[in-house]
């Protein structure tokens, strides 16, 4: 028997025993959402609808601590990530949906739709290209926890400044952070960040109101080891061994503008 007369006899024999076997169906699709004791992916979703951005980002905690986060994020950048002195957004959260606690963890799981940048390094001896490590970000947000006893809908609109403290930003530390109100589900909020250097401090606005600084004591070493400007939909979910936590976040972006 020749090699090609071999080959075409085992497929068929293959096909043959499979044929055979009984089809058991694992998934059937009749949820109204993913199973998530059958699939494992975080649920996402990015497009454009009606001249804005959609991004939607959905995660779970593992089910092996009863400590920590799990973090997943949906996000897009700008293919220009230098360094911007001014980026300005308006964002609706359209969905706050399945904000799962767990009951042996003490850290909420938190959603939210933000606009982030990297603006400079402070690592000692100059940023490492592709390396987090001491650069100092900004961020504005539109957010809701697990432990919140806000009312059903209401989320709450701050900013924050973290240096990051490892490869990954991870983790890092909080160099100051503002209270810029709250809004419900569906409002238009515009949030916009300042970078004034010359003052060593970043301003947050929210609809075009009065500045709210956070000042900041670190040296500038250089421009940032990893540069970026995305907007993003990010979701920390609580780890839980009773059960897997789910938390998801949906949110529209418009008018997104930068100045460099």
């Amino acid at each position: 028997m020749t090699h090609t007369k071999r080959l075409f006899a085992a497929s068929a024999l293959v096909l043959a025993s499979l044929s055979a076997v009984a089809a058991v169906v694992g998934d059937n699709f009749n949820l109204p959402e993913i199973d998530n004791t059958r699939w494992s992916a975080p649920e996402s979703y990015r497009f454009i609808d009606n001249g804005r951005l959609a991004l939607g980002q959905w995660g779970f905690g593992n089910t092996t601590s009863n400590s920590g986060v799990t973090v997943t994020q949906l996000s897009t950048s700008q293919t220009d990530a230098s360094p911007s002195r001014a980026v300005k957004v308006t964002i609706s959260v359209d969905d706050v949906d399945h904000l799962d606690g767990c009951a042996a963890n003490t850290t909420p799981s938190t959603v939210r739709a933000r606009v982030i940048g990297n603006y400079f390094s402070t690592r000692a001896g100059g940023p490492v290209a592709g390396d987090f490590t001491g650069d100092v970000l900004a961020q504005a947000w539109l957010r809701r926890s697990s432990n919140s006893t806000d009312a059903p809908g209401v989320l709450r609109v701050a900013g924050g400044v973290p240096q990051c403290t490892n490869a990954d930003c991870s983790t890092s530390n909080n160099l100051g952070g503002v209270d810029l109100g709250t809004a419900n589900v569906g409002d238009k909020v515009t949030l916009q960040i300042e970078w004034d250097a010359a003052n060593n401090q970043f301003l947050f606005i929210r609809d075009g109101g009065a500045p709210v600084a956070v000042p900041y004591t670190v040296t500038i070493t250089g421009t940032p080891g990893r540069p970026f400007n995305n907007v993003s939909a990010r979701a920390e979910v609580a780890n839980c061994m009773a059960g897997r936590a789910k938390a998801g976040i949906g949110a529209q972006f418009d008018n997104y503008g930068i100045v460099r």
